[in-house]
Parts: structure tokens; sequence; C-alpha cells
């Protein structure tokens, strides 16, 4: 199981050693040698006292990039299936005790009909996302949503590329991934939040279940064991340290490459927004855009192979910018809600954008980037 270096990172984090060339670490690093963990810290530090180096490291990390995805951009869009939630967290709009928050847990038939109109849209990739809800706690009840799903998008119009489903749900037992892997989905998402204990445990109240911490660190163990190869890890940036969450989330995933012999599908990057009804509204440890494109770039660095997962909490320059800087998998249509896209209304789980479908697309196809997972209009109707 995983434990957090918490010692060793705070170690790399606080050395003033200067003797290693960041230049030349960085010329080091290719799809097959990537950044490890102790050339991410001298390249953090090395980025935050030269422009040249924040830059450079940019550039590699896209050209990074370039070299195992070349211009493809993979389209996803998220699909909520229930705003229900048993767990309080500061920072979430559907903590249960957001008493002005109206709560709805779809139907199978709602549920199909949510999917049909995103795979209409044209996208291939769905992200199904809950909170920890007690309607879905039954046994099978979640792993029936993810069959539904997979239903829809296999019937539908292909683009070159397979559809995909992923889950993004609470931190599931052993059991419960066993049900929903018989669903048939792709993945398995999960944010840990932070990686510093104790910022996760102030942010978490205690009589929740999302409060254990190392129940939550351990959840990909679990997927994995259960026969759920693909999963994305995360924080959300603004919650701990910056500089310690990226270190022990590139820790992390490192862990569970080298036990399990799997490469690490996607890392998240969201970055907290202030949310109605919750006490937390501004972050502890603002993010700024420039730190941001540094953690993208640092991502990409020390996992090449892996897609870098952004989301509409960033306006849509920034998201292009971060296209150019080592991301690979975004979405641009967004509702935080269940019944969002069939039913659309102003109920959001935290401040986000969403962007038209076909215009953005065009937008992303004119600056040079191939949409992959997606099928256009004319091939859907054709």
């Amino acid at each position: 199981m995983f434990e957090v270096p918490a010692e060793k990172i705070n170690g790399l984090l606080s050395r003033t050693d200067r003797s290693v060339d960041w230049k030349l670490l960085l010329d080091r690093i290719t799809p097959g040698n990537p950044c490890d963990l102790e050339t991410a810290s001298i390249l953090i530090r090395a980025a935050g006292e030269s422009s040249d180096a924040f830059s450079a490291i940019i550039e590699k990390a896209n050209s990074i990039k370039q070299q195992v995805f070349g211009n493809a951009v993979k389209l996803f869009v998220p699909v909520y299936i229930s705003n229900s939630c048993i767990n309080n967290c500061e920072y979430c709009a559907y903590r249960r005790d957001n008493t002005e928050m109206p709560r709805r847990t779809l139907t199978g038939d709602e549920f199909r009909r949510e999917i049909e109109q995103v795979v209409g849209m044209g996208y291939r990739v769905i992200e199904l996302v809950t909170g920890e809800s007690p309607d879905l706690k039954p046994p099978g009840s979640l792993a029936k949503y993810v069959r539904i799903a997979r239903e829809v998008v296999d019937s539908a119009a292909q683009s070159d590329d397979p559809p995909e489903i992923i889950l993004m749900s609470w931190a599931l037992d052993d059991a419960e991934f066993v049900s929903v892997r018989e669903g048939g989905p792709d993945s398995f998402y999960l944010w840990q939040e932070t990686y510093d204990r104790k910022t996760f445990e102030s942010v978490h109240s205690s009589d929740s279940p999302k409060a254990d911490f190392d129940w939550r660190t351990g959840v990909f163990d679990r997927a994995i064991k259960a026969g759920i190869r693909r999963v994305g890890i995360g924080v959300l940036f603004g919650l701990g340290r910056l500089d310690f969450d990226m270190l022990a989330l590139i820790s992390h995933g490192m862990y569970l490459q080298e036990t399990y012999g799997i490469t690490i599908d996607a890392l998240g990057l969201p970055r907290f927004k202030p949310a109605q009804g919750t006490p937390m509204q501004v972050a502890p440890s603002p993010v700024s855009d420039d730190e941001l494109k540094l953690a993208v770039a640092l991502y990409r660095l020390a996992f090449p192979h892996s897609h870098l997962f952004l989301n509409t909490r960033e306006k849509l320059n920034l998201l292009l910018e971060l296209l150019d800087g080592g991301g690979s998998e975004m979405n641009i249509a967004c509702a935080v809600y269940p019944g969002g896209y069939t039913e659309p209304k102003s109920e959001r789980q935290f401040e986000h954008y969403s962007y038209p479908t076909d215009k953005t697309v065009k937008l992303i196809e004119e600056r040079g980037h191939k949409l992959s997972h997606f099928v256009s209009h004319a091939t859907i109707h054709s």
C-alpha cells in the first residue's frame, strides 16, 4: 500500500545545494527516460528562480508530448449521475450540509437520455461522475449506470478511436470494484485532493467516510486488484502546498506503475474554484496560472505516456496554452449536475465554464490539434 514519503519530499524541497545543473537534467529526459522525483524537485526550484528555466521546462514538456501523442487531443465529457453525497467536504457544493442545493439521482432512463445526448454531440469518451450517494450504495446500483453508458456509447457511430467509459466516484471497496468492473468501465479516476495529511483531515469532516486519508490513497490498489488497470490520479490544486502535492502525486504514480506494471492512464489538474453553500471560498494555498502550467509540464516529464486531464474550471485561452505545454486530454462542454445536458439549469458543483462544442472544436483544430475520440456532426448524420 502506498505511503506518502513526506519526509523525503520535504527533504528534497528544502535542499539548498545548487551544484546540479538543471539544464543537464532536463536534457536527459526522454519518453523512455522520464523525470524522477529528485529531478522534479530540482526543476521546481529552478522554475521558481529563473524565467529561462520555466520556459525551458514548458518547451521540453511540449516536445515530449509531441513525441508521444503528436498533435492529438483527446476530448471527454463529464456526465453526473447523482449530486447526493454523504460527505461534507468544505470546498464542494454537494456537501451534505448544503441545504440550498437541490438533490437528484438520475433514474436509469434519465441517465440513458443524458448519455444519448452527449454521444449525439460527438463525444466518445464519457466520464461518469457521482458523489458518495446513498442512492448508489445498494449492491449493483452503480454498475447499472456503467452498463447503460457502455451500451449507448458502444452502439453509436464510432470515431477512429475506441469509445471509453471513465468512472469517477467515491473510494470504492473491493466488492464495489468487482461489481462496477462487470459493468464495463475502461478506467477509474479519483483525485486525492491533497497528499498533506493534516490539510486533508482539516477539510474533510471527521464523521464522513472521505475523511479516511489512508483508505483514499489505497483506492487504486483496490481498483487494480479488482481488474481495473487503467487509473487516473490527481490533486485539487489550492488545498495543500503545490510543490509538496506535485511531488507526492508523482511518487504515487511511480509506485503504482512499479508495483503493478501499468502506465498511469491520466493525471488530473483541477484547480480550486469557489462553490456556493460552502465554508471555503478562498483557496488555502492559491495556485497561479504559471504554477498550473509548471504542474502540467512536470507531470508530462514524469509520465510521458499518460494523458494530462484538463478541465473547464479554466478559461479556454488558458486551456489552449496548457495543450501547448504538455496537455493532451480536455473537456469543453460541461454540466456539473445530474441531467445537465437534457435539462440545462444553473446548479453547479463549482464555478466552471462550458463552451459550445462545434465552435470550440473548430478553434482547437485551427490551432493545429487533431481531435481524437470525437465524431463530427457530419459523420454522425452521414
